[in-house]
Parts: structure tokens; C-alpha cells; sequence
């Protein structure tokens, strides 16, 4: 990229005189309008599901509500590692790249082969981490070996081999979110999140008499593959996909793809790693409610995080690849300003809202959640809720970098992040 872009980028330039604001491209707005909505639904479902479970296992100290959430840590630790995070991240502006150059049909295999190659990689360290579910329980309950809390030991590590299955289908089902988003098409990628979530609600409501926590964890795995992969099948491949069995690990697009991807998942595990080592540090910190308030107060700040942030700086993305596949510095900075600006006039207020208003919120949202566990939830809430502004621009601004094939600045600012955190 030229040195103009990047004078353009970093905002160093000599300016006379106030420019007016660019409008975006065509169609990002309602992109941006779609992935909001769209988002918003998956997060109130999102804590519906989470208010579901607690007004039905909840309990006292030590339910075993608790060895679920636990049991969740890994699976979500693999899915916003790769399938969320680096897959797609690194395939969007590779496959961008070769749609803005007129090679859709190189597209496309890069696509197929991607597909099965990931697929089968998948399922071969599900398959390992399913004979090893019980010790990797026993992490995710650290701090339970207390007589009194050891049966949520042994619980974590069933229900986490039961639900182990979806990453499968979470990390296929990422790749063909990716294709799609690349292509513009927003729709179903947002839609599969709340069906998703849709589908374990009525398993929770139906569960008591199907066999408790166990028959909501076997609905995890039904619903990915519902709606992370069955779902999106149909518009690729309108859209010109084709899946035809295709493995070739050492294909040249394949491995500038893995390239890619490798800064994006170092970076991101950096951030999921912490997120990871709290989630296990809370039953030490406290056995009885910590697993419990970790996930009530993380799920509530990441809510306005996840359906602005990260909604407005997906439909960015696709856009900015796209600008920088064609050398368009000037439409790469306008999309990149909008996307900005937007997130910041969009969090300020539920940022507020949710630091000063954490106890009630956290008392309509979560019925049946003991009085102890709601303290600690709301103490750990006003402290996350300081950082719902920053955590939403890091969704736009590390897809800035990484539309732009610069992993590794982000990777080196997300090791300055961590490094301030210990």
C-alpha cells in the first residue's frame, strides 16, 4: 500500500480547513443497521437463555449451574479462538482479495478446501478432547476440592464431553459465516447466533422432565449444527459455493490462509487466555458464587460490546478488505471513521446505564440468583462496565489491521494489553 494510505490512516497529514464527513460506502449502512439488529437479538436471547437457566437450577451455593458454565469455558475458549476470531478473520480479506481480482472460481476452492481441511482438523481434537473431558473439568473447577463442592468436579467434565461435539459445527459453521460476510451477505451469519440461542431456551424450558442440566447440554451441539452450519448452507450456495470433498492441507491459498490466521490467533489468545484463567480463578476465589457471577456479570457488560461493537465492525470489515483490495485509501478511511464514530455514540449510554444501575439489572435479568450471588455479580459488574467503551472499539480496531493483512501490530499491542493487565 502506498505511502499516502498510510499517511491517510494515521491522520498525520497537513489539514487547512475542516473537511465535511464522508458519507460510507453503498450499503454499509444497512449492513451496520442489519448486524446491530441482528446482534441485539443474540444478545437478549442470549440472556434470556442465561435468565432461563438460573430460575430453573440456580439454587444456593454451590448449584450446579455452576459446573454447566464451567463446563462451557473450553468449547467457548476454542470457539472464539478460531472459528469466531482467527478462521474468519484471516478468510474475509484473502477471499475478498481474489473476488476484487475476478478469481471467484479460485475463491471458491480456496473455500471447498478450507471447508473439509479445517472440518477434519476439528474433529480429530474434538474426538481427543472428549477422552480427556474429565481432567480438563477438573481445571475448569480448580478451585472446588472442597468435600462440599467435588460432585461439581465430576459434572463439569460430563457435561463438557457432551457438548464438545458443537465446536465442530462452530468452527465450520465460522468459515461459511466468513464466506458469506465476504460477500456481503449479512443476514444468516446473524440470524444463526439467536436461533442458536433460541433452541437451547426451550431445551432449558423443557429439561426438568428430559433430565436436567444434561438434557441442555445435549441440545448445545443440536443447535450449532442447526444453525452455525445448516442454515447457512443454502445461501452459499446460492451464491456460487459448491462442497464437494476437497483436502488439501498443503495448497498454496490454503497455507497463505493459515499464515493469516496464525498473528490473529496469537493475538486473540492472549485476550481468551485471561478470559479463560478468570473464568477457572473464580471458583477458587470463591467456590460457592464465583463460577456463577463470573458468567452473569461477563455475559451483561459483553451484551452492548457484542451487539454494537462487534455487529457494527463485522459489516465493517467485509468493507474495509474490500478498500484495501482495490487500493481505495480514501473509501478505507471514510467506512473505517464511520464505524468509529458510530460505536462511539451508540455505547456511551448503556455504558452508563449498566454501571449505575448494575443491582436492579442484574435482579430483573436474573431471577431466582441467590442475594449473595447477586452482590458479588454487581461488585464484579461496575468494574466491567468501565470498560464497555474500549472493549467496543477494539472490535473495529483490530479489524482495521486486520483488513489490511497487518496481523502482527495487533498482535503486539494485544501482548502490551495483557502485560498491563498481570
Amino acid at each position: 500500500m502506498s505511502d499516502e494510505m498510510d499517511m491517510e490512516l494515521s491522520g498525520m497529514e497537513e489539514v487547512q480547513q475542516a473537511a465535511p464527513v464522508a458519507a460510507p460506502s453503498s450499503g454499509l449502512y444497512g449492513a451496520a443497521v442489519l448486524m446491530i439488529a441482528a446482534s441485539f437479538l443474540s444478545a437478549i436471547t442470549g440472556l434470556i437463555r442465561a435468565g432461563s437457566l438460573t430460575s430453573h437450577y440456580a439454587g444456593g451455593a454451590g448449584s450446579d449451574l455452576q459446573a454447566y458454565f464451567q463446563a462451557f469455558g473450553i468449547p467457548d475458549f476454542v470457539y472464539f479462538l478460531v472459528a469466531g476470531g482467527a478462521l474468519r478473520t484471516g478468510f474475509v480479506p484473502l477471499f475478498s482479495q481474489f473476488m476484487a481480482h475476478n478469481q471467484a472460481e479460485r475463491a471458491w476452492r480456496m473455500f471447498r478446501n478450507s471447508l473439509w481441511t479445517v472440518g477434519i482438523g476439528a474433529t480429530a481434537v474434538v474426538g481427543v478432547a472428549m477422552l480427556f473431558a474429565q481432567p480438563l473439568g477438573g481445571i475448569m473447577g480448580y478451585g472446588w476440592h472442597d468435600p462440599q463442592y467435588q460432585h461439581l468436579f465430576i459434572l463439569t467434565g460430563q457435561l463438557m464431553r457432551i457438548m464438545f461435539p458443537s465446536v465442530v459445527c462452530m468452527v465450520i459453521g465460522g468459515l461459511l459465516m466468513g464466506a458469506l460476510n465476504a460477500e456481503k451477505h449479512f443476514l444468516w451469519p446473524a440470524l444463526g447466533p439467536v436461533f442458536y440461542n433460541v433452541i437451547i431456551i426451550i431445551a432449558v424450558w423443557f429439561s426438568p422432565w428430559l433430565g436436567g442440566l444434561r438434557a441442555v447440554a445435549y441440545s448445545v451441539p443440536i443447535s450449532a449444527l442447526l444453525c452455525n452450519v445448516a442454515i447457512q448452507v443454502p445461501p452459499l450456495t446460492r451464491l456460487g459455493a459448491r462442497f464437494r470433498f476437497l483436502f488439501n492441507p498443503r495448497d498454496e491459498d490454503f497455507r497463505h490462509l493459515l499464515k493469516l490466521m496464525a498473528p490473529v490467533l496469537l493475538g486473540l489468545s492472549i485476550t481468551e487466555v485471561s478470559t479463560l484463567v478468570t473464568k477457572i480463578m473464580s471458583t477458587w476465589s470463591d467456590p460457592a458464587y464465583g463460577a456463577l457471577a463470573f458468567e452473569l456479570s461477563n455475559r451483561l457488560w459483553k451484551l452492548p460490546t457484542r451487539f454494537i461493537g462487534a455487529g457494527i465492525a463485522i459489516a465493517v470489515f467485509a468493507y474495509l478488505a474490500e478498500h484495501f483490495a482495490r487500493d481505495d485509501a480514501e473509501g478505507y478511511r471514510r467506512d473505517f471513521s464511520f464505524g468509529v464514530r458510530s460505536i462511539l455514540f451508540l455505547t456511551l449510554p448503556p455504558a452508563i446505564a449498566m454501571t449505575l444501575l448494575r443491582t436492579p439489572i442484574i435482579m430483573l435479568l436474573y431471577r431466582g440468583t441467590p442475594a449473595a450471588a447477586v452482590q458479588v455479580t454487581s461488585d464484579a459488574l461496575f468494574w466491567y462496565g468501565l470498560g464497555i467503551i474500549p472493549l467496543s472499539l477494539v472490535y473495529i480496531l483490530l479489524r482495521a489491521f486486520y483488513a489490511r493483512h497487518d496481523m502482527m501490530t495487533a498482535v503486539w499491542v494485544g501482548i502490551t494489553s495483557e502485560v498491563v493487565t498481570i
